[in-house]
């Protein structure tokens, strides 16, 4: 099971289930990183909590660990004592647990609340789908985050081109029945469809229609100014009349 400190008070008060046995906190890393581990004395063994972080503070996530023997207590071999002393129950619920740790010096009272576990089925999906496609576990919530971005996006955009098609008439409870059913390819083929209906109702103007209308070719009173101009563009002076002369086409050949 997985559980999140909720919150870390002093306290003054033993609590109110009295004692139960000692506890020690250990600094320890493993293949998935550095961590503290959580050790409580319950029937002559030791009940864990594994501690995803470095700091023992309100906001750390940490999962139920097998038991150890009592020994760890006292002998930690490679392992860093964070802190030990005694402990005891102030409530213990299904989803919230408190508990009272004394270190001697200090007394805390630290306030456990349970996390949602996953279905076995959506567990074993995600780990298929990891597999599958070649992804870390660890990148799964960046990706879920990326995919809620994507379909907020989706739905806002759908949303705003019915209510631009509908006007008076649309109905925001009938879309949202509509669409929020749909994955994230549906959503998108929704989109398209709309942006279909959009462009048919609201032609775009087309790039290659004048502003004022059909071009028309200007009205030269010169004859010869189009040629003139053309031929400005080409570097092409224009001979006076009666002076043109055929220009020889390719290199010139010295001497010739």
């Amino acid at each position: 099971m997985f559980w999140i400190l909720e919150s870390m008070e002093p306290r003054d008060d033993a609590p109110s289930g009295g004692w139960a046995g000692q506890w020690v906190l250990h600094h320890h890393r493993d293949a998935d990183g550095p961590h503290l581990d959580l050790r409580l004395e319950a029937g002559g063994v030791l009940a864990g909590l594994r501690i995803d972080g470095n700091t023992l503070e309100p906001g750390v996530r940490a999962v139920e660990k097998g038991p150890h023997p009592a020994a760890w207590l006292r002998a930690a071999g490679e392992l860093q004592v964070a802190g030990r002393g005694r402990w005891g129950w102030e409530s213990r619920g299904p989803a919230r647990r408190t508990l009272v740790l004394d270190d001697g010096r200090t007394r805390r009272l630290l306030a456990w609340t349970r996390l949602p576990a996953l279905p076995i089925v959506v567990a074993t999906r995600l780990v298929e789908w990891c597999d599958s496609n070649g992804v870390a576990p660890e990148r799964l919530p960046d990706l879920c985050a990326d995919g809620m971005r994507a379909r907020r996006a989706a739905l806002a955009r759908c949303r705003g081109l019915a209510a631009l098609l509908e006007g008076h008439d649309f109905d925001p409870d009938a879309w949202n029945a509509l669409l929020e059913p749909l994955d994230l390819e549906g959503l998108n083929a929704r989109l398209e469809a709309l942006e279909a209906r959009v462009d048919r109702q609201h032609p775009p103007i087309p790039w290659t229609r004048p502003a004022d209308g059909p071009a028309r070719p200007p009205e030269i009173p010169d004859p010869r100014a189009l040629a003139r101009a053309m031929a400005l563009l080409r570097d092409d002076p224009d001979p006076e009349p009666g002076e043109r002369t055929a220009r020889p086409r390719g290199r010139a050949v010295p001497g010739a």
